[in-house]
């Protein structure tokens, strides 16, 4: 690790461990590199070359200097002073699909080949996994293409400085206007953003109980990709952190196997079954046992909850609306659960 080539392969390493982790992590060691030239004092000078691999390590992984107490300075030979022993960290960061993603040429295979690669089929564990798997590679595809992404746009905008300042002058080529539209990079932003108001909404029609109850009607495959389609790219991604724009792109490979295992997977039984079935699943650690106890919870309270406005309100509500609740709150708290 005494020259620049020798601690090429470290960062390299340590790159490939941050791609596959997916929570916080912890880095330390003597690297015997610095990180500015703040870092050496006294001795030669310190040029971009010798900061270059590690300040490009921070910036492809994220990852951050920790706080240390002590000395500034952890080597010197009596006369030079510098910093050797480096520790980071990288916390949690939720994953982002980049919208962008969905039109490299090598997004359709990089799904499929991450689709394929689990063999937890049949149930939507399984499809959860699947979309774990996922997140991976097109975390590594993101980095290897659109790594160091700042000082691109720099490049860029400098670019695009340049050819303005060009055409600023008398008897230049149309063929610039060409070269300028290929760099312009600069758009514009919005002055108001639209927004519903909620008390006009509260005071405008309601639903009445037969239309309710045509929301909550069973959905087909075809409703399915109808209201996928209908949904804006731009949308924010639900609890799994893919938006619409990524399932568009994929529903071909992936959309069959996550339909049908949402759909019910057994029939309702009698009280004491369901206590003795869940009685079976709802133990342990692990999320689908987890997931089972929330389900449970939320079913008693909702039914406990309507069995009141029966009997002191005279509310009745459908079994659809029951279920259609059930569903909401799961889904809510099961993304508490999950941040």
């Amino acid at each position: 690790m005494h020259t620049i080539e020798d601690r090429k392969s470290l960062w390299g390493k340590r790159k490939s461990i941050n791609l596959r982790q997916q929570g916080p992590w912890l880095s330390m060691g003597y690297y015997n590199a610095i990180h500015r030239a703040e870092d050496k004092l006294i001795g030669s000078t310190v040029h971009e070359a010798e900061t270059k691999d590690f300040d490009s390590f921070f910036k492809d992984t994220r990852m951050a200097i920790l706080r240390a107490n002590g000395r500034e300075f952890t080597w010197n030979n009596g006369h030079t002073y510098s910093r050797n022993d480096w520790e980071e960290d990288r916390r949690h960061r939720p994953f982002k699909f980049l919208n962008h993603l969905a039109q490299h040429g090598e997004f359709q295979r990089t799904v499929q080949m991450a689709w394929q690669q689990s063999h937890n089929t049949g149930t939507m564990y399984g499809v959860w996994q699947k979309l774990k798997m996922v997140k991976i590679t097109l975390k590594e595809l993101n980095i290897a293409e659109y790594q160091r992404v700042e000082t691109r746009i720099r490049m860029y905008r400098q670019q695009l400085y340049d050819l303005q300042s060009t055409m600023r002058q008398p008897g230049q080529s149309t063929d610039i206007l060409q070269l300028e539209n290929e760099v312009k990079l600069l758009g514009s932003c919005a002055t108001q953003l639209p927004a519903a108001n909620p008390m006009v909404m509260r005071d405008g029609p309601i639903l009445d109980r037969n239309q309710q109850a045509q929301l909550i009607k069973h959905v087909t495959r075809q409703k399915v990709v109808i209201a996928l389609q209908g949904i804006n790219d731009a949308k924010a991604p639900g609890c799994d952190v893919f938006n619409a724009l990524f399932f568009k792109n994929t529903w071909e490979n992936i959309g069959e196997e996550i339909i049908g295992n949402s759909s019910p997977q057994r029939e309702a039984r009698g009280w004491d079954e369901e206590v003795l079935w869940a009685n079976t699943y709802c133990k342990g650690k692990q999320a689908r046992a987890k997931v089972y106890r929330m389900a449970v919870e939320i079913s008693v309270y909702v039914v406990w909850q309507e069995r009141n406005q029966h009997i002191f309100k005279k509310i009745i509500r459908t079994p659809g609306m029951l279920v259609r609740k059930i569903v909401q709150e799961v889904h809510l708290q099961g993304r508490k659960w999950a941040s």
